[in-house]
């Protein structure tokens, strides 16, 4: 197995907790400050894969913020990745992410997608997913409705459009173990569905 590195600042989500205790057990994290990320570069040294699932909202951030997160801090992890020595690196994006879109949210998305594969990483996984169903701790009474109104939905239609985060989870690992003749990757979320549904140990 090759040794994987995951970056974050927080980590708050409930999804993992649903993991095998053996790879919780088998994981190191590291607690980083993003403003100053070139201090730890150390954490980014000697990783084969990485997983970069690192975002927020403008609501929440504003847009300088959202784009400081979402851009400056993906960017930066990523070069840090790749001088680390980081072969196949994994971005999840955003459904429609287009650095020429008229939306801030999709373009920034679309741009940082552009800027990561300047990076020339070996092999480059982009995840585009629909609207991601978890349960967060943070209040976002309009993604609430969002996710809702998708559970609602037929599977048949709402996989078309939302996905589970566990099955993000899954497809991520299930695809960095599988072997791939393609320098670059682009994810639809049905391509994540059925990535997240294939056999592998790397369940929850």
């Amino acid at each position: 197995m090759e040794k994987m590195g995951e970056w974050q600042k927080r980590f708050q989500s409930k999804e993992l907790a649903k993991f095998d205790d053996k790879w919780a057990a088998s994981s190191n994290q590291e607690v980083v400050d993003f403003e100053k990320l070139d201090d730890y570069a150390s954490a980014f040294q000697g990783h084969d894969v990485g997983f970069c699932c690192l975002g927020t909202t403008r609501r929440k951030a504003g847009a300088e913020g959202f784009v400081r997160v979402d851009r400056d801090y993906v960017l930066k992890s990523a070069e840090l990745a790749k001088a680390g020595g980081c072969k196949h690196f994994n971005l999840l994006s955003s459904k429609g992410a287009d650095k020429s879109s008229n939306f801030l949210y999709l373009q920034v998305k679309g741009e940082v997608e552009a800027r990561v594969e300047e990076l020339q990483f070996d092999r480059y996984s982009v995840f585009r997913p629909g609207v991601l169903l978890c349960d967060r701790q943070e209040s976002r009474p309009g993604e609430w409705l969002v996710r809702k109104f998708f559970g609602s939905l037929p599977e048949s239609w709402a996989s078309g459009h939302s996905v589970p985060v566990t099955t993000v989870v899954r497809a991520m690992l299930n695809n960095a173990v599988s072997p791939s003749g393609k320098k670059k990757e682009l994810l639809d979320n049905k391509a994540i569905h059925d990535l997240g549904k294939a056999d592998s140990s790397l369940t929850p």
